[in-house]
């Protein structure tokens, strides 16, 4: 189990170092990846020796994790108020694109 923990710092580590220059993509492939290490970490028979050392490495990382978890939520912000902008922006222009057909017409004579 220990082992497991280890790689899942090093990804946590490795993720953080890039996490300026990652892309969503990158960040949902993390996700992934570190959910398939934790699906196995619990598949792990739990071991008397060692916890607080395993207790340790899974503090660090949920540390280390907590800076990724706040990186995408500024990019689903971000993604937020850009959907708000795209709406917004449809909703206005809609008003301009006046689609319906008038019912009479009003016709002015000279006299």
């Amino acid at each position: 189990m220990s082992e497991l923990l280890d790689r899942l710092l090093e990804l946590t580590e490795d993720a953080l170092g890039r996490l300026d220059l990652m892309a969503y993509e990158e960040l949902e492939q993390w996700v992934n990846d570190r959910e398939a290490l934790i699906s196995e970490i619990r598949m792990q028979p739990p071991e008397s020796f060692r916890v607080e050392e395993r207790r340790r490495k899974a503090q660090q990382e949920l540390h280390l994790a907590a800076e990724l978890i706040a990186r995408m939520e500024d990019l689903r912000e971000e993604a937020s108020s850009h959907l708000n902008r795209v709406e917004t922006a449809r909703v206005q222009r809609s008003a301009y694109d006046v689609t319906y057909t008038p019912d009479s017409f009003f016709i002015d004579k000279k006299k």
